[in-house]
């Protein structure tokens, strides 16, 4: 009686295919998620109040650390947006959920999940194994 014998065939193409997958599956929704947070950016800077405009100014839609951020980077710009967005002082109501910005950046989840999945859609879709050798 003969022994039988597995060979497994392809598992190094595999491996290989699904890290250059997930790779591209990465940098494209990072890609994406960066027109995701300047196009929510771009909202919340027609949102708040304009009076000379530095607020609006300083608003950006960036990607940190593979998400999607809509704020004030450099807060030294605006020292009063804080208080402009939540308020709490000088007789205005204090809004935890904020006024302007940090409700349009909120917004934001469900798109970034479309977004997102249309993106692993598309590069699976495009993807192409390598042939095993045998």
């Amino acid at each position: 009686m003969s022994e039988a014998q597995v060979k497994v065939v392809g598992f190094d193409e595999l491996v290989s295919g699904s890290l250059d997958l997930a790779e591209r599956v990465v940098k494209s929704a990072t890609d994406e998620f960066g027109h995701v947070a300047e196009s929510r950016a771009a909202a919340a800077r027609a949102r708040v109040p304009h009076v000379t405009g530095r607020m609006a100014a300083a608003i950006v839609g960036q990607v940190v650390n593979e998400r999607a951020h809509v704020g004030i980077p450099d807060r030294t710009q605006v020292p009063y947006a804080g208080w402009v967005e939540f308020g709490g002082t000088r007789g205005r109501p204090y809004y935890p959920q904020g006024r302007y910005i940090f409700p349009v950046g909120l917004s934001a989840d469900a798109q970034l999940v479309v977004t997102g999945s249309a993106v692993a859609r598309r590069e699976i879709g495009e993807t192409r194994w390598k042939t095993p050798h045998a």
